[in-house]
């Protein structure tokens, strides 16, 4: 029965209809282990605070919220950052409807594309079924490819008696040797308004303009540095050969906002060039998109990434270390980046 539901992010505004979802849960059940139920003040700074890096999504059904679902930090310490924790509550009369599993599938999308590699469910679970708790959400979970991974007996006390509690554990994906960064659930809706693609004649004027206009904004000298090369109006000619690429970002508009390249050095080695980006369009998820296109095409045909950078740019820097790449003493090739005096090199 999931005919005319929709799924969207929830807004501060919704906390009324949302608490009182959440209400009876905490004084009818142990489905809640709060035992007293937050004001509207207090649940509409909760959302908030989750929308700030997870997503908080509410299912509506003829204009009514019939359902709500986020993600929050898995225990909070830096390790556990690519892990993340599910809650999920539902109207009573619009269970065993289709929406919890409407709201799972979009809950899950979501946090595939934030790099989240493993979802976590804290759920209550009696000792014997009463008036209070039964398994029926550990049985949800169970449906939506959870498995129980851990469970603590007795640790809760409510309503006068003793309820245990079970973690359930999904995998979105293999875990990698070094995970993608996390993206910011508000970054992830940002990033949703660009798009990229390789570079064609009519943005080498663009791209031009934006390389100058970042190297200008970091106080760049214009001899040594990316300014001074005399192909930086041609770049859909001088990367359409075997081994260079270009690619921009384009806005909703079809505006550019910034690229980057991969060209080559050597037979193994190549560089990551003209890694550039408009101030709007940063801090959006968009400049580890760029990065993820340009290695994955610089490990199809060589062995080393190499860039150049100045010491001013510090947050660059971070990005680029975020991405395995790490500084070097000296100068792999010899560019006519002489101005550069930070140098890194990432195994591919």
């Amino acid at each position: 029965m999931t005919d005319n539901l929709t799924v969207r992010t929830a807004t501060p505004d919704d906390a009324p209809a949302l608490l009182a979802i959440y209400a009876p849960y905490v004084t009818d059940t142990a489905i809640s282990w709060e035992t007293e139920v937050p004001t509207v003040e207090e649940f509409r700074r909760r959302i908030v605070h989750t929308l700030e890096t997870y997503p908080y999504l509410v299912a509506e059904r003829g204009g009514e919220i019939v359902g709500y679902c986020y993600t929050g930090p898995f225990v909070g310490r830096a390790a556990y950052l690519w892990s993340a924790e599910t809650t999920i509550y539902l109207r009573p009369d619009c269970q065993k409807q289709g929406v919890g599993k409407a709201l799972y599938a979009e809950l899950e999308r979501i946090s595939k594309a934030q790099n989240i590699t493993n979802l976590y469910a804290c759920i209550g679970y009696p000792v014997r079924a009463d008036e209070h708790l039964n398994s029926n959400s550990a049985d949800f979970h169970a449906h939506m490819g959870y498995r129980l991974v851990g469970r603590f007996e007795g640790c809760g006390w409510k309503f006068g008696r003793r309820y245990d509690m079970v973690w359930m554990e999904k995998r979105l994906s293999a875990p990698d040797e070094q995970p993608a960064p996390l993206i910011p659930f508000p970054a992830l809706e940002r990033q949703a308004q660009y798009a990229i693609r390789p570079i064609e004649p009519r943005d080498n004027a663009a791209i031009e303009t934006i390389i100058r206009a970042c190297l200008d904004e970091y106080g760049a000298p214009h001899v040594g540095t990316a300014w001074a090369d005399p192909d930086l109006g041609r770049f859909s000619e001088i990367y359409n050969t075997d081994g260079n690429r270009y690619w921009v970002a384009v806005d909703e508009t079809g505006a550019v906002v910034g690229g980057v390249g991969i060209g080559r050095l050597t037979d193994t080695i190549c560089e990551l060039q003209k890694m550039y980006l408009l101030p709007p369009a940063r801090g959006t998820g968009l400049a580890g998109e760029l990065m993820t296109t340009a290695l994955a095409y610089a490990r199809q045909h060589y062995t080393q990434c190499y860039l150049e950078t100045l010491g001013n740019m510090t947050a660059a820097q971070k990005f680029y270390g975020k991405h395995g790449f790490v500084r070097v003493d000296k100068p792999v090739v010899e560019t006519e980046h002489f101005s550069c005096d930070v140098r890194m090199l990432k195994d591919l």
